[in-house]
């Protein structure tokens, strides 16, 4: 990690933000990371140092890497924040991960369970007879709202924070 990710984390943490996930790999094949990550949010920051020196991140092919890593950040919903060494060590890059968040809100809106279950039902009557993910095996990521079907992480996302459909629709039932 480098100092200007340090004096960043120092920043966020006296700012009372949520603590991020940092090194976050929001991509399910590539390697690709995050420096910090805000998962419930879908923010991250990114600290593009060593522009003045002719560093990585503004050469040619490093240029285009992270051309390529943005724009999969974008397709798979994240809001990801771009930071110079002079904005983390101004204090500017804090304040637009506060206003960003504060924005957003508590919670990202995902929809209420039964909506969701709507939604599931209706991509399942699209699959062939078989299908591909079972009901009552189904989980919903509360992180990037997918639904799949897995026991542990997200396969889109990578988060442990999965629950259970069935669980949920029985939970809905009885109330």
């Amino acid at each position: 990690m480098s100092d200007l990710e340090e004096l960043l984390g120092q920043h966020i943490k006296l700012s009372g933000l949520p603590s991020p996930s940092r090194e976050y790999r929001f991509h399910p094949r590539r390697r690709w990371r995050f420096d910090f990550a805000w998962l419930r949010y879908k923010v991250a920051v990114e600290i593009d140092g060593g522009i003045y020196n002719r560093g990585r991140h503004v050469r040619g092919s490093g240029f285009e890497r992270d051309a390529e890593k943005r724009n999969a950040a974008v397709i798979a919903g994240w809001r990801v924040l771009h930071f110079t060494p002079r904005h983390v060590k101004s204090g500017s890059a804090v304040q637009a991960i506060e206003y960003l968040i504060r924005k957003i809100g508590p919670r990202p809106d995902r929809g209420s369970v039964m909506n969701r279950k709507k939604q599931f039902e209706e991509s399942r009557a699209k699959q062939d007879a078989g299908g591909i993910v079972r009901l009552d095996k189904a989980v919903i990521c509360i992180d990037c709202n997918c639904i799949t079907e897995t026991e542990r992480n997200c396969r889109v996302c990578g988060s442990a924070s999965v629950l259970s459909l069935a669980t949920i629709l029985d939970r809905k039932a009885v109330a």
